[in-house]
């Protein structure tokens, strides 16, 4: 199992790594059962991700809301009891970010797949099978201070998403806590599992905290250009979580475990 660990965290740091996944972005193109052009590759994307089939569990939100709340709950109270089982969640979670927010149905292409978000979205599931496989993660939460409470004010903001998603506008409502799919969202649900990975930092897995935040990162830049219309540019701030809190991540995960890897190698 420490093997398949290893691999991970060591293929995040070959160059080639990086080349690859520059690179599928731009050759794993969408795929519709009809009218597939290559002119109107971004055409599908869009009207793929705002036809996506998470809107069809839009009356469902409450049922995915309250547990999420429960389990993060439970988690900070049991801790490590409860870790395994949180881990299977967040697998599960990837998951179904993947299926339900990069296939949709339209008039114009049929049944559309964003396919290169759904392969990095199951990719971060992947780096959470490994933490179930290696238990890595300690979650005593020792880093939680005031040094990293902005954080966890970021993720309550996310988990809120104060934006109504028919006018755009944003929404002091509370109620959209448990009536806006956050759940189901990997743009809001990232950042939460970031910012959960930092307050136990050293003790956490690096691989599936690399990966996570790497894939965060290319989300979170896709959804910037957003700031390019004004008439969807609270998108584009909503995401802006998304954004810092992926940075942020990356680049603490080469840090500290760089750090901690130097640690290791000195003789005692």
């Amino acid at each position: 199992m420490k093997r398949n660990f290893n691999f991970l965290l060591e293929l995040t740091e070959k160059w080639w790594f990086f080349l690859v996944l520059f690179a599928a972005q731009f050759f794993l193109f969408p795929i519709t059962t009809k009218n597939f052009e290559f002119s109107e590759f971004g055409i599908i994307i869009g009207k793929t991700l705002s036809n996506s089939l998470m809107g069809d569990f839009k009356n469902y939100y409450l049922y995915f809301q309250f547990p999420t709340i429960i389990i993060l709950l439970v988690l900070f109270i049991f801790k490590n009891r409860f870790k395994r089982f949180f881990t299977i969640y967040v697998i599960i979670s990837y998951v179904l970010f993947g299926f339900l927010q990069n296939i949709g149905i339209t008039e114009e292409y049929g049944i559309s797949i964003v396919t290169i978000n759904l392969v990095m979205f199951l990719f971060v599931g992947l780096s959470w099978i490994n933490e179930l496989l290696n238990q890595k993660n300690d979650y005593s939460f020792n880093n939680l201070n005031w040094k990293t409470s902005w954080l966890v004010a970021i993720s309550l903001i996310c988990f809120w998403w104060p934006l109504n998603w028919k006018t755009l506008e944003f929404s002091p409502d509370l109620y959209l806590f448990i009536d806006n799919g956050s759940s189901l969202a990997f743009c809001a649900m990232t950042p939460i599992y970031l910012t959960i990975m930092i307050l136990n930092l050293p003790n956490i897995n690096f691989a599936t905290f690399r990966i996570t935040s790497l894939i965060g990162l290319i989300i979170g830049f896709y959804n910037m250009i957003n700031f390019s219309n004004p008439n969807t540019y609270n998108i584009a701030i909503m995401h802006l979580p998304l954004v810092i809190v992926s940075i942020y991540s990356l680049i603490l995960s080469y840090k500290k475990h760089t750090t901690m890897a130097k640690m290791h190698a000195q003789p005692t």
